[in-house]
């Protein structure tokens, strides 16, 4: 800035204060205002008297100036404080927004001027940014010298956000850089206190709804080979498109091209940027978090490593702020829904003197285009956002296509340039800079159209170094608060009362089963046992008390021996006309009432047991098997009934305390007999474990797992909501509930329960990576790349979160997770949604790994398990047979191959893969199913040695009732009936209801000639339905053989109504 220029503006602020003064003499009411109080100075360093003078600037505009103090500095006493009291107004309009953007836009900066007498120097100007002519005459001038002390830069922002009063103490920067002598140590410089408050009580933006928006510019790596030291560097961009970009256009100049990373990483004010001194730096930091940085180049950038490094780059670390109005807040929320790309341009050109870039623009400056995705702006509850985006040629077209902005914002610089001179400046001045400026504008406008009609010619093309890395810049936005807010909790917390609210089936809440029927049945008896019991005693009690009633009545009458002999005829009990005990007992049972309950309670009882163990034709009851059939289950019955009295009645009969099969136990064979295709003994067994623990959420999520094998969701939706109703933080539940919605299409409410499970587990990873799922289903681009941040973020925490359901814990049967890397986010995800038996969303899962990976073994593995699990064997074959052409013979690979073949009729191939894998040295101990469809094949094929081998292995690692009967079977083949029996017995312990333990031990029984035994394992093995005509065909011929006739006679009825 010219001398001139200065004394004009000292002179129209003088001017001002006058006039503002004269009316508050008249008595008129001032108008609010910012008071900033210089309150002292201190750690002036000097041995003499220091005239000096404090200047406050606000864009360009002097504040105040105090009159010459003199401080009276020593060497003895460098900290003392030298009081100032030098107090300057910012004037504002309470609750108007425009009149505050400024004030927040940009902060005060504060010179401390030292003034020496000098008469020897000659008259010189001050240059911009660095001096400043003071008021006064040209005599006066002449015999001073004036340099800067120091200056600071104070943000207003606190006091705009409600702070009545904030005190400070700012460091007094050099006015330049310099690397000489002239260089004071950082310690030594000056320190100024001071205090910002508000002259009017009420806030500046009081019941005001606004937000605040700070982009910051932060650098270019991998720079093209014309950005060198020499070049001067600019970058662009607008906050509107829809206006013209001379009005919204916001310029980042004084970018630098260093080979040095900035330790500092301060931000500099955008409005301060061309201060040659520290005094430009704000109080803001770039943030250390580089693995939050939206980065689509990971792969060939890693930006964490390159930040640290001495490598070329271009800096601006530059911060522009916005104060946004609700309208445009909206606007700026509609262009990114729309477009979804913030629109930047670069500026390289050489360094030139100010008046020959004005007069000529030649073909060396270069102007770049990038695309910044600022849609993490509009995910709810986010404030930042990051983003590296990639250099572009320039290309209006596509800058139009993609953001909206029609027209070139390096177009209209200049003009902005012209926007700069503020009404409080002189208008002789600001009108010639206008005629100067337009001149440039058209120039530049005639310019560039000539030039961008070549550019549309051709596309825009992306900027790479001669060593083929990309050409990147890094930019921040940073919103005051969010677009949109948070409302996790209060969403689940809504969701999870619509839920509770839902009405539930009626009736029982549990499924009957034949195990909980006969053990209802059982209490039954031995609680009416009781109810008997204690009737009997009131009915005994009752005759006891008449009978003595009566005699006492009889003794009073007798006066004479004939009326004592008739005593005993009138003393009679109320039930005299029943011959017997029993008979009376049951009439007070009828009298009382409690015959009629006890008969209707046993009833019910009996229906039930009746429907679940042996369903009947209605059209064949009046048949005589049919009748012969229910003369069985008569016999069943009471049968039952004496156990159940001989437990409960007969003290020396020591029942056992069984130990009940644990959960675990439960899963495990019911994975067994899945794997099996005993789908009927599964139900049970999954039933089983929800009837043992009702209370135990992770009960009814292992249900709703079960359920979800067969593909039936509703059933599993109403197992989630049992388990989220007993627990309702329970994890698994809540995912798995969020999952179902999803596939429903139901995603609102399935983004609220995804959603709170991240809330309530931030930790999760694979919870942030369904929930990127989720976004990636519903292309909602806000969320998508910020929750796989959050998700890799949480992948390398140190500690993860622990699963509490064993279910996920465990290794599966049919598969295994081994191959699982735990630094790969998507295959640990799609293992969990595996275990789920999710198998659309853990396809979406492997179809993102195989987008930010390779087609690697572990991806074709695991796709495979999603085949074998969905029943389409030849892919899974076809995705095997790549993998094993890759890492050759592997346990995981080859088990499954196996498992595999054998369930698509290829059972010789089958067997020599489990026999691969049996031998090999790296397997885990325990592989139970390998050894079971090994060990039954042998047995097919009439190895019962081998077959003994492989099944005793597989008890000594995982013993149910398959590995038992195996043994069992292969040596009863072998002759070793003793072995056999233990084996038998041991399996038929573990499952009582297995209709082929039941069948050999029958033939066990007629091998040892034991018909008793024979019998009873007969009828249990026509209970139990035995489905093999092999095994009866063996069972019949055995019969034949030893003579051994049937203990029932309509075996074939029962077979075929026998559901158990």
């Amino acid at each position: 800035m010219e001398e001139s220029e200065i004394e004009q503006r000292n002179i129209s602020f003088a001017s001002q204060n006058s006039a503002s003064d004269l009316l508050n003499e008249e008595g008129e009411e001032s108008q609010p205002e910012i008071e900033i109080t210089i309150n002292s100075i201190e750690n002036i360093i000097e041995n003499n008297t220091l005239p000096l003078k404090i200047s406050l600037e606000h864009e360009d505009t002097i504040l105040g100036e105090s009159e010459i103090i003199r401080i009276d500095a020593t060497y003895d006493n460098p900290t003392k404080l030298h009081y100032i009291n030098f107090t300057v107004g910012l004037p504002y309009e309470v609750n108007d927004l425009r009149s505050v953007s400024w004030i927040v836009s940009t902060p005060v900066l504060i010179k401390v001027f030292e003034i020496s007498n000098n008469t020897n120097l000659p008259r010189q100007s001050l240059k911009t940014n660095s001096k400043k002519k003071l008021q006064g005459d040209s005599r006066r001038s002449s015999e001073n010298e004036v340099k800067i002390l120091g200056m600071c830069n104070v943000d207003l922002l606190p006091v705009v956000l409600g702070e009545t009063v904030c005190d400070e103490k700012l460091v007094l920067e050099l006015p330049s850089y310099s690397w000489d002598g002239n260089t004071t140590a950082w310690a030594n410089l000056p320190r100024i206190s001071l205090t910002m408050r508000l002259n009017e009580p009420d806030a500046i933006l009081k019941e005001k709804d606004f937000n605040i928006l700070n982009i910051t510019v932060e650098s270019i790596y991998n720079p093209p080979s014309i950005c060198t030291e020499g070049m001067e560097y600019k970058c662009g961009t607008v906050l509107y498109t829809d206006n013209p970009v001379e009005e919204s256009c916001i310029i980042f100049e004084a970018g630098k091209w260093t080979d040095f990373h900035d330790v500092e990483k301060t931000k500099s004010w955008g409005p301060l940027q061309n201060l040659e001194s520290r005094a430009r730096f704000s109080k803001y930091k770039i943030h250390h978090d580089y693995e939050s940085v939206k980065n689509a180049y990971k792969k060939e950038f890693d930006l964490k490593a390159v930040v640290k490094k001495d490598v070329p780059r271009v800096e601006w670390n530059t911060v522009q702020r916005i104060l946004l109005e609700p309208e445009d807040a909206e606007n700026i929320q509609d262009r990114i829904k729309k477009y979804k790309f913030w629109p930047f341009e670069i500026s390289v050109s050489s360094r030139q003197n100010n008046s020959k870039q004005k007069d000529k623009n030649d073909d060396s400056t270069f102007i770049y285009q990038c695309y910044v995705d600022a849609s993490q702006l509009l995910f709810p509850g986010r404030t930042r956002s990051r983003v590296l985006a990639q250099l572009f040629t320039r290309n209006l077209s596509e800058m139009e296509e993609k953001t909206g902005l029609e027209q070139s914002i390096f177009g209209a610089v200049i003009v902005d340039e012209s926007k700069n001179i503020r009404n409080k400046e002189s208008i002789e001045v600001r009108e010639s800079y206008k005629k100067f400026s337009k001149q440039i504008f058209i120039s530049l406008k005639t310019f560039q159209a000539r030039k961008n009609s070549q550019e549309t010619e051709s596309s825009s093309l992306p900027i790479f170094t001669e060593n083929g890395d990309p050409v990147l810049v890094l930019i921040e936005f940073e919103l005051y608060r969010p677009f949109l807010p948070a409302r996790v909790i209060e969403d689940f917390t809504e969701a999870i009362q619509i839920l509770k609210s839902k009405p539930k089936p009626k009736g029982p809440i549990y499924s009957y089963t034949p195990d909980l029927v006969q053990e209802q049945y059982v209490n039954c008896i031995k609680q009416l046992v009781d109810v008997i019991a204690e009737n009997y005693r009131d009915f005994f009690e009752q005759c006891e008390c008449q009978e003595k009633c009566d005699l006492k009545n009889a003794a009073s009458k007798c006066k004479d021996k004939n009326n004592a002999s008739n005593a005993d005829e009138d003393v009679t009990c109320p039930y005299f006309y029943i011959p017997d005990e029993l008979s009376r007992f049951r009439q007070f049972l009828h009298e009382t009432g409690k015959y009629v309950s006890i008969r209707s309670t046993l009833r019910n009882k009996i229906i039930n047991l009746l429907d679940q163990k042996f369903p009947m034709n209605s059209s064949e009851w009046y048949t005589t098997k049919n009748q012969n059939f229910v003369a069985s289950c008569y016999t069943y019955l009471v049968e039952q009934m004496h156990t159940a009295l001989n437990t409960k009645l007969d003290v020396r009969l020591v029942e056992e305390a069984s130990k009940p099969d644990s959960l675990k136990e439960l899963w495990f064979r019911a994975e067994e007999a899945y794997e099996f295709e005993d789908y009927e003994k599964t139900d049970k067994l999954i039933t089983k474990i929800v009837c043992n623990d009702r209370k135990n959420a992770d009960s009814w999520v292992k249900y709703a797992i079960h359920y979800l094998r067969r593909s039936e969701s509703a059933e599993a939706i109403e197992c989630c909501r049992e388990a989220i109703g007993l627990d309702s933080r329970h994890k698994i539940a809540l995912l798995l509930y969020g999952i179902i919605l999803a596939m429903k299409e139901e995603y609102l409410d399935a983004e609220i329960f995804l959603k709170a499970v991240t809330h309530l587990y931030p930790r999760f990873a694979e919870g942030w990576a369904i929930l990127h799922l989720l976004y990636i289903k519903i292309q909602y681009y806000p969320g998508i790349d910020l929750t796989l941040d959050i998700a890799e973020k949480c992948l390398k925490d140190r500690v993860r979160e622990k699963e509490t359901l064993d279910v996920l814990c465990e290794e599966p049967m049919a598969w295994s997770a081994m191959l699982g890397r735990n630094n790969q986010i998507f295959l640990l995800t799609t293992v969990l949604l595996l275990k789920l038996n999710l198998y659309d969303f853990a396809g979406l899962a492997l179809a993102q790994e195989l987008c930010h990976g390779e087609r690697s073994v572990e991806f074709l593995y695991f796709l495979s398990v999603n085949s074998y699990l969905q029943k389409n064997y030849e892919d899974a074959i076809q995705q095997l047979n790549e993998a094993e052409t890759i890492i050759g013979l592997e346990y995981s690979i080859a088990a499954l191959m196996g498992h595999s073949l054998y369930k698509s009729g290829s059972i010789d191939e089958a067997i020599e893969q489990y026999e691969s894998v049996d031998m090999l040295y790296d397997r885990p101990e325990s592989i139970h199913l390998v050894h079971l469809r090994m060990g039954f094949h042998y047995i097919d094929i009439e190895e019962y040695e081998h077959a003994r081998n492989v099944f005793l292995r597989a008890c000594k690692q995982s013993p149910t009732c398959k590995t038992w009967l195996g043994v069992g079977i292969s040596s009863y083949y072998l002759e070793n009936f003793e072995e056999s029996e233990i084996a038998l017995t041991e399996a038929n312990r573990i499952d009582c209801e297995d209709p082929e333990v039941w069948a050999y031990l029958c033939m066990l029984s007629m091998s040892l000639h034991r018909y008793d035994e024979f019998a009873q394992c007969y009828r249990m093995t026509v209970k139990n339905n035995l489905r093999s005509d092999k095994l009866w065909r063996l069972i019949t011929h055995s019969m034949d053989t030893l003579g051994f006739s049937s203990p029932i006679t309509v075996f074939e009825n029962l077979t075929d109504r026998c559901v158990c």
